[in-house]
């Protein structure tokens, strides 16, 4: 067995931050833009951890490499070759692709392995093994997601560097002389998709009425609804509207917002239109959690009422709130009153095809049948039914015309495949749960988060104008995408429809990486349904086997849903019957040179069982370091009854501070990458002393790694869980002193033991008032204490509390001892003149600057103080730990904060002039 660089070591700082940036919102084009897929695996992550399972660690070539010094400098020659790999739109630098294909080969000879992702998912390593020229075959049992890499793998390098059919392309104006990868395609896409556009709009484009004010007109960018209940006030009875808000856009002064029209008379109260004002509503909103109060009496209706009504009413009625529209020549947008007439077009509405096929009953993921919706065609209204539909229609008679032109018949499925995936991109934004988000004035798709919730007031867009969320708009983003897919050196390779846990092994060639289904957490099968429904309705005739069945198939699916397989017990049996059946199949298909790769992010809260966990003392962070988990529990178990051992562990970010559930909150924010081999059948048995005093030695080196990586404190506990079960997983067996295997459970827990000890050895090496300040926050946080209480603390750390009080952190006075919060420290602190300063004196002020003048002003500090900041990160560490066990959730962000801007805050103040850092050391917070 040769060791391979991921064993070792990798760039993690540039991985990191690349794959931060990879995940984040809006980067422009990029191949996720293909078609949306839940918690896609950052691309820079996949493309660089399998070229480092590929390449040779240095040390594994002595001959070559003869002392510690060569085998740095061949690593730091691999690093190189990886940072290239993780530059922003790696598609404009294709060279990085060929140097990486250069050395793979050098490395692998001839004997290419073929990468296997067996749950491929949204395809994030198969396309990454193409695009680096390595054979790659993703694996999937949902159809959604064998598709989706079927275009990447299979029909964008079957058409590669072909110009376009369309007879316009070579006359334009600037048009390139070579069609270099998918540009062909995307050209191709971008005319026949106008084209279409034209075609649904001479079918449709009464039913899309322009806005009309005097006499000027206006196209409608998006139609605003808000759907209601009968008050349940029998004096009332109006058509209540459920609205969130009744603003229409925060970003405007005054501000515009609907305002209803509300007629009252003796037989009740009817709300007959609404008009558009400016300046602050009497009423703001008119639905929250606990219910909905109608705005015309002001009686209240629970939320079981609400539910209760939908279901009796097989789902709402709706009114329309506002239009938005185009206001031209480029002055943005406009809110306009609607009208009857609005509403009656939008009524009249032909009845079309729809997908009458039940939504699954799962609360935790969909909450429209909770109120009535119960199928996929009640999630859209009649006109978003029919500009789908007529997409459909239209995209068949464009391809039927071009392949009767003599188009190649193979080239127009292509196309055909690419057309009907972007109708995809259109349900996801055109559909009722659809919402508006007033501080951007735009328009948010329905998958912001792995769930379908139900929405009250939601947006209805102009499919047919360019500056909506239209038709023209998604096919510009899926041409875009397909432009940034392949590289110059990528080939058709496969995607097919396969099941991980039956999958047989001819033989042992493939070098498998795959980022597994977390347990229970994300439901892909029900969830991809929604898109399901239309893939099927445009491609059943070119795919007949992928898509037979009316849904995807749900009973194989590795996922630990308890309604599916009738409670809790038989999901977490069927969840870990499949996985150990799927690593177990993966053991006799490896390619024995490459270790296995495994991707999980996973955080659910579980008590561990009580009669199995070790105690733990009572030191300062020495709590469970982590929640046990099922689906770590799970996934390691599978792995080393399996006949896995684990040998290296690598947290990678899975995203930045801008993912949706992290914004200000402790989540998690990282990938954890195991690297497996198979282990040694002589593998020796361990007793639980032995395996617990080897922890000890071994898991503070790795701690160590994994904080100079700058990983967040968030994210420290789930890291530690990998090299602590590392040593674990090189036994055959360890034995209890029952004499029976140790569970995954207890090992989990040793591993948290083992890490809070660490924890508190690392708090020895702080100054004494640096720990008198940690033993009093924890008992006190920012709470003033007994001064008596506070000196005998003092004493047993060595220091008084008129040295505290010295250093600045403390004031004291009428028998009272208090740890300043960070907005009670000295404004015009200046460390260049501080003769005392200690770690968490340096550690809150950098927080403190950090907070105010963001990464530029902390690391003007950190240059002041000339390298006494070092031990402040970890003392963060420690902190977030302390903070999270306590429940101070602000507190732990703060240090969760500091430590994710760390290499930002070097990399600045590395770049200041020392005189002007010098110039200055008054804060001026």
């Amino acid at each position: 067995m040769t060791k391979k660089l991921i064993e070792t070591s990798i760039p993690l700082d540039i991985i990191n931050d690349e794959s931060a940036y990879d995940k984040m919102p809006g980067i422009g084009a990029h191949p996720k833009g293909l078609h949306h897929w839940w918690a896609r695996l950052p691309l820079p992550a996949a493309r660089a951890v399998l070229f480092a399972s590929i390449v040779d660690d240095p040390s594994a070539r002595p001959d070559e490499f003869p002392t510690p010094e060569a085998c740095q400098e061949e690593r730091d020659r691999l690093f190189g070759i990886i940072r290239r790999l993780c530059q922003k739109k790696i598609h404009l630098h294709q060279e990085a692709f060929r140097e990486a294909n250069a050395e793979i080969k050098r490395q692998c000879g001839n004997d290419l392995p073929t990468v296997l992702d067996p749950f491929a998912g949204g395809g994030s390593i198969p396309l990454e093994a193409m695009r680096l020229g390595l054979p790659a075959l993703a694996t999937d049992l949902n159809p959604v997601a064998v598709l989706i890499n079927k275009v990447a793998l299979e029909i964008l390098p079957r058409w590669a560097n072909q110009p376009p059919l369309n007879p316009d392309s070579a006359q334009r104006p600037g048009a390139p002389k070579q069609w270099h990868r998918a540009r062909g395609m995307a050209e191709d896409l971008r005319y026949y998709g106008r084209r279409i556009n034209e075609e649904v709009k001479r079918r449709i484009g009464q039913h899309y009425p322009k806005a009309r004010v005097g006499n000027k007109e206006y196209n409608v960018i998006t139609w605003l609804w808000a759907r209601t209940v009968r008050c349940p006030n029998p004096v009332c009875s109006c058509q209540m509207p459920l609205v969130r808000s009744f603003v229409l856009s925060t970003k405007r002064s005054p501000r515009p917002y609907s305002e209803p029209i509300i007629e009252r008379s003796a037989n009740g109260n009817t709300i007959t239109g609404y008009v558009v004002k400016y300046g602050e509503p009497a009423v703001k909103s008119t639905i929250a959690r606990r219910g909905a109060t109608c705005i015309a009496c002001g009686q209240f209706m629970p939320l079981k009422d609400i539910r209760q009504f939908g279901l009796d009413n097989n789902g709402f009625q709706s009114q329309l709130l506002a239009l938005v529209t185009d206001v031209g020549s480029g002055n943005g947008k406009q809110y306009l009153s609607p009208n009857k007439e609005q509403e009656q077009i939008a009524a009249s509405v032909p009845n079309s095809w729809e997908p009458d096929v039940d939504l699954p009953d799962s609360p935790r993921w969909f909450s429209p049948p909770l109120y009535g919706l119960t199928t996929y065609a009640q999630l859209f209204t009649k006109r978003q039914l029919l500009s789908l539909n007529t997409l459909n229609e239209a995209i068949t008679s464009v391809i039927t015309e071009l392949k009767n032109s003599g188009a190649p018949s193979e080239y127009c499925k292509a196309l055909h495949f690419a057309f009907t995936v972007t109708i995809n991109r259109l349900a996801d934004f055109n559909c009722s749960l659809s919402s508006w988000k007033s501080s951007g004035e735009q328009q948010m798709h329905l998958f912001t988060r792995q769930a379908i919730p139900m929405v009250w007031d939601y947006t209805e867009a102009n499919i047919l104008e360019p500056k909506a969320i239209s038709w023209l708009n998604a096919i510009d983003i899926t041409a875009e995408s397909i432009e940034t897919v392949l590289s110059d050196i990528s080939t058709a390779q496969n995607a097919k429809q396969q099941n991980a846990a039956t999958h047989e092994f001819a033989q042992p060639t493939y070098l498998i990486s795959t980022d597994p289904p977390y347990y229970d957490n994300i439901g892909y099968s029900d969830l991809s349904d929604f898109f399901y429904v239309w893939l099927r309705h445009g491609l059943q005739e070119q795919y007949p086997d992928l898509l037979r069945t009316v849904l995807v198939p749900k009973m194989e699916e590795l996922v630990a849903a308890e309604a599916r397989y009738g409670g809790k017990a038989a999901a977490k049996e069927h969840f870990e019957t499949g996985f150990r059946a799927a690593f177990g199949a993966f053991r006799k298909g490896m390619d024995p040179r490459f270790p296995l790769t495994v991707y999980y992010a996973f955080k659910q809260s579980e008590d561990a069982d009580a009669d199995n966990s070790p105690k733990i003392g009572d030191d300062l962070f020495a709590e469970e370091a982590v929640t046990l988990t099922t689906g770590w529990e799970t996934l390691l178990a599978g792995l080393v009854t399996s006949g896995f051992q684990i040998t290296a562990t690598w947290p990678v970010k899975a995203s930045q501070k801008w993912r949706m559930v992290a914004m200000g909150t402790n989540a998690l924010t990282s990938y954890i990458v195991l690297a497996c081999r198979p282990r040694p059948e002589d593998a020796p048995t361990a007793t639980r002393r032995e395996f617990a005093q080897r922890l000890r030695r071994e898991l503070p080196a790795a701690i160590e790694i994994l904080q100079a990586s700058n990983l967040a404190p968030v994210d420290l506990a789930q890291a530690a869980i990998g090299p602590g079960i590392a040593i674990f997983s090189r036994y055959a067996q360890v034995l209890e002193q029952s004499g029976k295997p140790m569970r995954m459970k207890t090992a989990l827990a040793l591993v948290n033991q083992a890490l809070a000890e660490v924890l508190v050895e690392q708090e020895g090496d702080f100054d004494a008032e640096t720990r008198w300040a940690l033993a009093w926050y924890a008992d006190h946080q920012f709470e003033s204490g007994d001064f008596g209480k506070a000196n005998q603390l003092a004493g047993s750390k060595n220091t008084a509390v008129n040295a505290l009080t010295q250093t600045g952190i403390v004031r004291s006075g009428g028998g009272r001892v208090k740890l300043l919060a960070r907005e009670e420290l000295a404004a015009d602190w200046d460390p260049t003149h501080d003769s005392r300063t200690v770690v968490w004196e340096i550690t809150q002020h950098l927080i403190k600057r950090l907070q105010a003048k963001g990464e530029e002003g902390a690391a003007r500090l950190y240059r002041l103080l000339d390298g006494r900041a070092s031990a402040a990160r970890e003392l963060a560490y420690g902190l977030f730990t302390l903070c999270e066990r306590k429940g101070w959730s602000q507190e732990a962000l703060a240090y969760n904060s500091l430590v994710l801007a760390w290499n930002g805050i070097l990399a600045q103040s590395q770049q200041l002039p020392k005189a002007e850092a010098g110039e200055q050391g008054r804060l001026d917070l």
